[in-house]
This record gives structure tokens, C-alpha cells and sequence, in this order.
């Protein structure tokens, strides 16, 4: 997924609340009642390249006719197909659709669904196992999936798809193997991504979610909103759908602040999508107050810029560390055009002087022009291998956007890999919990994996010449013993007074390039708590 602004809508086909906040719980007339062309219209004044729109949740009523739904549940599935008008007025403005759906909202069926289904008889969000019919739920639901990845193949980009529990099981509940593997078999260039709770069940892609006033987003500054590899996706109204009616405020944030964090996020966005906005339109149309003109206004400050974020990857020469926020960075963020060949600084804090100065690059690039992309200035700059220089002709309070253009020379360099603690390629052995991103504790990712018997160990395979531990110092943590390549090299204390999230508790040395092997294990203490490894592969370049 390249696309890097987008929009989170939750229109739920159970209820839905029109300008004067009257609740609707008729389908039809929710699914009706929306105008697909108003919405699309609004939608491309926010600017956004992709939206994330609601085909079933609540208890899983399409927004469209579903021949699966009426066959299991009679009444469930809305006459008119919504989706089919938004994919058309969306697609006319170039704009993709990835459609959110949610496979385990059994709970708020009727009995007699729930016996159609298998869902069984209970009433909790888990089912009863003595009654939960597992072959039977998973067959309703990859029929539903099926039906809708066929029906819509010619325009739709790819599915959303809700994990359901924050403790990150739905597993248990649903075959997603199957259920992933049927929907890449009909398009397989389907988009697909999951709320982020440690595991994507073989999504692409995972999402971190912030509903209203969540963790860090309890800050209505924005000075603390962390940045992540994965994309984002936070509610700046009252609730992820209308909830208020229209006379009520109901916008949490300032243009200025989402505009800052989006710079931050997508500089930071490794898998794509980078920041959605979540908010949801009335059933009768319009938005909850404040919602559009914010949208808009972020949109306007974004869009003289937008071809230094859009279309951009994350920088190599100044890569932002995923946990980051607008209060630890330094100075503001960096990107990198498709082609590498132009780094686009986004400074967003005001230097000192004219003089901006930053460190080496980290990709060792060489650097022959600087232009501050507002102004079209060429600047003066200098680079030596103790930094780069560049004098600044003037300075915008919000942004200043500086292009620093490569020599396109090709050169042996080192670059940077994060293998954050749910990285595929670690192994763990022994007790091992895992901590979610609600820690709002500053650390990669925003999650943590933690050991408290010692001779627990978590090891990872790289291909680099160095590897470091990354983790907090705390007063929770304790020591662990480092081997390298399966040799000791040392015990690391990483006890402290304080929480300092991300350290690098234990660097390797420079080793020959090739494949090698890290492993640490706990040796007393409360915990071992490991964020990430941190890998560098290639070599610097060599001085001249």
C-alpha cells in the first residue's frame, strides 16, 4: 500500500444518528438515506487518497444485498448497494475504497440467527465453547467475505478486517488462514489490514487504532502523538461514527497539530497508509460540527506540500524512529522521494539560527543542491563528514521544507532495519508475556514483549555487520546475558530510577558482513524486557 492519507469512516449498518442526533436503527433507511456523490465530494476536499468504509459491524448488516446474509438471516442485508454507489462516485476522484468489515459480532444477533449462524446461545462478546458451532460460524462468515471480495473485484483496493478483542484471539474464534487466503484468491492484490493487537493473522499490514481521547491522544496538542512503521488511525471527533448532534462541537484537535503529526507519521510509515482520520458522516448527510472545515483546513495546509509527503518513502538518511512524537524530535522529519534521489526535510521546529545544521546522513549520500521547496530558492550548504549546513532564506512558522537533491552516485553505504518484538524473525523461549501499545510509554512500536523467569531467552538471525538490543532502562528491568554468534559476551544491567523507553542496552561490535546470531537471555532481576533489535546492514563509506 503506497497511499499515505486517508480517512476512517465508521457508518454501521445497525444504527445510525442523522444531524439532529435522533438514532436510526432501520437498514434500509440507513443504507438510503446516505448521499454517495455529497459524500465523495467532501471526502476529496480532506484529501484523502484512500477511505476506509463500514460494508458490515454491529451486528453484521451489509450496506449492500447480500444473497449470503438473507440465506442465513433473512431481513439482514439493505435493498440498496451503497458500496457500489461509493466505489463509483470514489473511484471518479481517484480516490481507493478499502472496506471495513467485522468477522465476530455474533453477541448481537437474535437467537434465532445465532442458532443459523452457530454462534450458540450466548450473549457475550465470546461465545460459550459448549455451544459455539466453530465449522458453522467460519462457513457463514467466509461465504459473506467470498461474496463480497467477487462482488466488488473490478474497483474495490482491499479489506479491513476488525480483530474484535484487544487481547489479540480472535484466532481461536475465526480460520483466518482461510479466510485471508479466499479473499487473495479472487483479486490477490487485495489490500487487507488489521487493528494492530500483536498479531495481523497474515494481513499486509497492521493498524494502530486511537479512538477518542485514547492514550496519547488524550494530549489535544499533539506534542505527544507517537509515530509508527505501521499506519495510524485516530478518531478527532466525538466517536469513531456521528454520535453528537449537529449544533454540538465536537472536533478535538487543531488543523496546525494533525497537519504536524501527519508530516511526523508519514515520515515514520513503513507499510503504508500512513495517518486515516476517523470520523463518521450524519445517515442524512453533512458532518458533526467542526469535523469537515478541520478536514478541509489540514487538507490546505497539506496540499502545497503535498508532493514532499505523497508518493514519498520513509528517509534512509534521516529515518524517523517508530515511538517517536513532535516533542523527541529534534528538529522535524525527514522523506524521501520514489526515486531517492531527493531527501524533502520538513522542519517544524524553528532553528536556532539561519544556519540549520544536521549529522551525517545515515545512508551515506552525498548531497549537491539545497532549494527550500516554498520559497524555490536555491540555498547555500555545505556537507563535510561531520554534517550538512544549509542556510535558510526563510523560515514558515508551521513548516519549512527543505530539498536536498543526491548526486545519484552509487556508493557502498549502511542502512538501518528495526525488528520490532513481534517481528516474525525472533524467537522466543520460556515465559515471555506480551505488552500492548496502550503502555503509552514511548517504545517502539508501542509494544514490548517481557520475560520474568530467568533462562528465558528471545534470539534473532541477521544478515548485517551489527546488531544492537533495544529496550527500556527502568526499575522493573533487570540483567541479561548477551551471545554472540552462541559465544557469552556479556551481562547487561539495564535497572534504572526512571523509564527511559528505547535505550540501546547492548551494542555488537563491527562484524564481518554475513549472517549471525544474537541472542539474550534473563539473568535476574524483575524482568527482561526487549522493544526491538536494531540491525545495520552494508558498511559505511568509507572516508575520503
Amino acid at each position: 500500500m503506497k497511499e499515505k492519507y486517508g480517512l476512517f469512516v465508521h457508518y454501521i449498518g445497525s444504527c445510525a444518528s442523522r444531524r439532529s442526533g435522533e438514532v436510526c436503527t432501520d437498514l434500509n433507511e440507513i443504507a438510503g438515506s446516505l448521499d454517495a456523490a455529497a459524500f465523495a465530494a467532501e471526502v476529496a476536499e480532506m484529501g484523502a487518497e484512500y477511505v476506509i468504509f463500514t460494508a458490515w459491524h454491529s451486528q453484521t448488516k451489509p450496506l449492500f444485498p447480500s444473497r449470503v446474509s438473507e440465506r442465513y438471516r433473512p431481513g439482514s442485508a439493505a435493498k440498496r448497494d451503497l458500496i457500489r454507489d461509493l466505489l463509483e462516485e470514489l473511484s471518479a476522484r481517484n480516490i481507493r475504497l478499502i472496506l471495513y468489515t467485522h468477522p465476530r459480532d455474533g453477541f448481537e444477533f437474535s437467537e434465532e440467527d445465532k442458532r443459523a449462524t452457530g454462534w450458540g446461545k450466548s450473549k457475550d462478546y465470546n461465545p460459550d465453547p459448549a455451544d459455539f458451532n466453530r465449522e458453522l460460524w467460519n462457513r457463514y462468515i467466509y461465504e459473506l467475505y467470498m461474496e463480497t471480495a467477487r462482488r466488488y473485484q473490478d474497483k474495490l483496493y482491499g479489506f479491513w478486517i476488525d480483530e474484535g478483542s484487544p487481547e489479540g484471539d480472535s484466532y481461536r474464534l475465526i480460520d483466518y488462514p482461510r479466510l485471508l487466503a479466499g479473499i487473495k484468491s479472487i483479486r490477490p492484490d487485495y489490500v487487507t489490514i488489521h487493528n494492530f493487537y500483536g498479531t495481523t493473522y497474515g494481513c499486509d499490514q497492521g493498524m494502530k487504532e486511537y479512538g477518542p481521547d485514547w492514550g496519547e491522544f488524550r494530549d489535544r496538542t499533539g506534542e505527544s502523538w507517537p509515530v509508527y512503521e505501521k499506519c495510524v488511525g485516530a478518531v478527532v471527533s466525538a466517536n469513531w461514527s456521528a454520535v453528537l448532534p449537529e449544533t454540538q462541537d465536537a472536533i478535538r484537535y487543531a488543523p496546525e497539530a494533525m497537519y504536524r503529526y501527519a508530516v511526523l507519521q508519514i515520515a515514520a510509515n513503513r507499510e503504508g497508509g500512513g495517518i486515516a482520520w476517523a470520523a463518521g458522516p450524519y445517515m442524512d448527510g453533512g458532518w458533526e460540527k467542526g469535523v469537515l472545515e478541520t478536514l478541509r483546513e489540514v487538507w490546505r495546509l497539506l496540499s502545497p506540500v503535498r508532493r514532499t509527503l505523497l508518493g514519498t518513502e520513509p528517509s534512509a538518511s534521516y529515518p524517523m524512529v517508530s515511538g517517536s512524537s513532535f516533542a523527541s524530535a529534534p528538529w522535524g522529519a525527514a522523506v524521501s522521494s520514489a526515486d531517492g534521489t531527493a531527501e524533502y526535510l520538513h522542519i517544524l521546529k524553528p532553528p536556532k539560527s539561519a544556519l540549520f545544521r544536521l549529522p551525517p546522513p545515515a545512508d551515506g549520500k552525498r548531497f549537491v543542491r539545497a532549494v527550500n521547496y516554498r520559497t524555490g530558492a536555491q540555498l547555500p550548504f555545505s556537507q563535510t563528514e561531520d554534517g550538512v549546513t544549509v542556510k535558510i532564506d526563510a523560515f514558515d512558522p508551521l513548516d519549512t521544507v527543505l530539498v536536498l537533491t543526491a548526486d545519484g552516485a552509487a556508493r557502498p553505504h549502511k542502512t538501518t532495519v528495526y525488528f520490532n518484538d513481534t517481528a516474525p524473525e525472533i524467537a522466543y523461549h520460556g515465559d515471555w508475556t506480551y505488552s500492548r501499545w496502550e503502555r503509552n510509554c514511548g517504545d517502539f512500536e508501542g509494544d514490548m514483549h517481557i520475560a520474568s523467569l530467568d533462562e528465558s531467552w528471545a534470539q534473532l538471525c541477521f544478515e548485517g555487520v551489527q546488531a544492537a538490543v533495544i529496550g527500556n532502562r527502568s526499575p522493573s528491568q533487570g540483567r541479561f546475558d548477551v551471545y554472540l554468534d552462541g559465544v557469552f559476551y556479556g551481562r547487561i544491567d539495564a535497572a534504572e530510577e526512571e523509564y527511559l523507553p528505547q535505550r540501546v542496552l547492548f551494542e555488537t561490535p563491527v562484524l564481518a558482513a554475513g549472517k549471525h546470531t544474537i541472542r539474550v537471555v534473563k539473568a535476574g532481576g524483575p524482568h527482561l524486557e526487549l522493544d526491538a533489535f536494531r540491525v545495520v546492514c552494508g558498511a559505511p563509506e568509507p572516508k575520503e
